[in-house]
């Protein structure tokens, strides 16, 4: 079961679906949010975005409604949630995490009771005043009726997933958090019809994101939703498996030629010099990386110096770099990702789940640690980080973390 922590104090984790592969502990897609805000309308909670005079970042654009929430959680996840529960817990006005995880299998008996076990003690953890419940499936389309909540005949239809929903209200409710608003809905696209589970059982259709406030600030600020999950894949799926089984030799060319060298390596200070000058020119969007640049890369960061230089200069780039440099820091590490033979791929995919985690991106940083676990089974940075993801860490203290640890990593 996949699950994603958010945290969009940056704007955040996950467990496998194998987001861990591991069933165990259904959550940790999280996403660290506490770059949304949240206001009140009417009866429901909302996440929001900045007005004038709010800190770099927030996002406080008012959410008017459970429709409006629901179109809301593309552009706060990154992609459309398909069949996912989501938690979203609020600390204040703003939105402190937000977990996505899929919906438990009809046949698994126990699921909805540890579901909202693991979901509420991750959300506990940063000790919300409040949370929301959102429910997405396909089961949950019900015939068009009155926004009252009925099918016209005077009885509402039944929401879907109900066991579930009572299972979290519960749990949150053992752990002192109030519920203030849970919601199912059939999908997050334009018209997907939502309903409540409370008792006003109000239900609409999803409005068009291109309508609400709050996406209109995401698009603003250059979120980018994917159609779903799986599309986060392409960032790290080899483009052309030819040329990577090439560098495969090149490298192992480079290896020996690095063995049988007068003094049986190379400068590492040369190694240092090479990541730097990748970094400056992916910042001037010199770009494609050739075989020769790549194959060199995938050797260094094989070196635990330069791969300890690395997650140094990621960190301070998430503290200190303009959005250009981060951004190509990110976009050298997802090329390495796809270029690099395995199992070199493990260290630039590690880097690019680190980038991930430091902006509260928790549902690409287990889509890169796959592939660096994938490309080397017990490689030990990533098995680490996956640690670190599924406790939902906050931007600024993974940042923190890396920079007072980063050689104790590699």
């Amino acid at each position: 079961m996949a699950t994603e922590h958010r945290n969009t104090e940056h704007r955040n984790t996950e467990h496998r679906n194998t987001e861990h592969r591991n069933t165990e502990h259904p959550y940790a897609e999280h996403r660290n949010t506490a770059k949304n805000t949240v206001t009140s309308a009417g009866e429901h909670a909302s996440p929001t975005r900045p007005r004038a005079g709010a800190p770099p970042g927030r996002i406080r654009q008012p959410v008017r409604s459970p429709g409006e929430l629901v179109a809301a959680l593309p552009s706060m996840l990154g992609f459309h949630p398909r069949e996912s529960l989501v938690l979203v817990a609020l600390r204040g006005a703003f939105v402190d995490l937000l977990l996505r995880c899929d919906l438990p299998r009809p046949d698994d008996a126990g699921a909805a009771a540890r579901f909202a076990e693991h979901g509420v003690a991750a959300v506990a953890r940063t000790r919300p005043d409040a949370a929301l419940l959102v429910v997405v499936t396909e089961g949950a389309h019900t015939p068009a009726g009155p926004r009252d909540g009925t099918t016209g005949e005077g009885s509402p239809p039944e929401p879907p997933m109900t066991g579930l929903a009572a299972e979290v209200s519960e749990r949150l409710a053992e752990a002192g958090i109030p519920l203030h608003t849970a919601v199912w809905a059939a999908g997050t696209g334009p018209g997907a019809r939502w309903g409540c589970y409370t008792e006003c059982r109000c239900r609409d259709t999803v409005p068009a994101a291109a309508v609400t406030a709050f996406a209109a600030g995401a698009a603003y600020d250059g979120v980018v939703v994917r159609p779903s999950r799986e599309a986060l894949q392409v960032l790290v799926t080899p483009t052309d498996p030819a040329a990577v089984e090439r560098r495969e030799r090149l490298v192992a060319d480079l290896i020996d030629d690095v063995v049988v060298a007068a003094d049986g390596a190379v400068d590492p200070e040369d190694l240092r010099g090479l990541l730097m000058l990748s970094l400056h020119d992916a910042a001037e969007n010199r770009w494609p990386l050739d075989d020769q640049r790549i194959v060199a890369l995938a050797v260094a960061l094989g070196s635990p110096g330069v791969l300890h230089t690395a997650i140094v200069v990621t960190a301070k780039l998430a503290r200190d770099g303009s959005p250009q440099e981060r951004l190509a820091a990110e976009q050298l590490w997802a090329t390495l990702t796809r270029e690099s033979p395995d199992p070199e791929a493990a260290a630039p995919a590690s880097l690019l789940a680190i980038s991930a985690l430091l902006r509260g991106d928790g549902a690409l940083a287990n889509v890169a640690l796959d592939r660096a676990q994938d490309a080397w089974p017990g490689h030990v940075l990533s098995a680490r980080l996956r640690a670190v993801a599924a406790s939902g860490p906050r931007p600024d203290d993974l940042r923190d973390v890396l920079l007072e640890t980063a050689q104790g990593w590699c």
